[in-house]
Formats: C-alpha cells, sequence, structure tokens
C-alpha cells in the first residue's frame, strides 16, 4: 500500500497518483478509495472532495472509521510476518 505510506508523510500529490493507479485495475478498492478521498481533502478544491467522498460512500455506504480500521486489523493478522533476520524462515544453511 504505497499510496498509505506517502499519505503518512504528508505527500498527498504521490500518494494520490498511486491511489489513482490502483483505482485503474481494481475500480472499488476500499483502500484507495479512502486514501483517494483523504488525499483531495488535503490538496483538492470542494467540488473535488465532495466528489470522493460520495464516490467512497456510494461503493461503501455503511463506510466508518470504526469499520475501516477493523478491516486493516483484521488484514493485519491474516498476512504471515516479516522473517526478523536474514537468514529466518529460509533453509536452513547446512
Amino acid at each position: 500500500m504505497k499510496w498509505f505510506s506517502h499519505y503518512l508523510l504528508g505527500q498527498y500529490d504521490a500518494a494520490l497518483s498511486w491511489a489513482r493507479e490502483e483505482l485503474y485495475l481494481n475500480p472499488n478498492q476500499l483502500q484507495a478509495l479512502a486514501i483517494r478521498t483523504a488525499a483531495l481533502a488535503q490538496l483538492g478544491g470542494l467540488r473535488k472532495r465532495k466528489n470522493a467522498a460520495e464516490v467512497l460512500l456510494s461503493n461503501y455506504p455503511s463506510l466508518t472509521v470504526e469499520r475501516m480500521l477493523r478491516h486493516l486489523h483484521w488484514k493485519a493478522r491474516v498476512t504471515s510476518p516479516l522473517p526478523r533476520g536474514p537468514f529466518e524462515g529460509r533453509h536452513p544453511v547446512r
């Protein structure tokens, strides 16, 4: 989720660009729509912000911040943790 990292760093143009690329591939992806809306809230004019929020809520009408955080928490549990060291998780050295 490159767009999320850019957003957290305050690089709203980059976050918006990455989110747009993701939305070309998957037009209804929740995280990309949410980051696009948030980045436009930081950058865009009133019309762009309103349109982005309407698109997000039309695709996910029951979206709340709490629901979004639960979704991200669930995804984090499903993915396997990264190896801690350079050789952890690889074949043993003989």
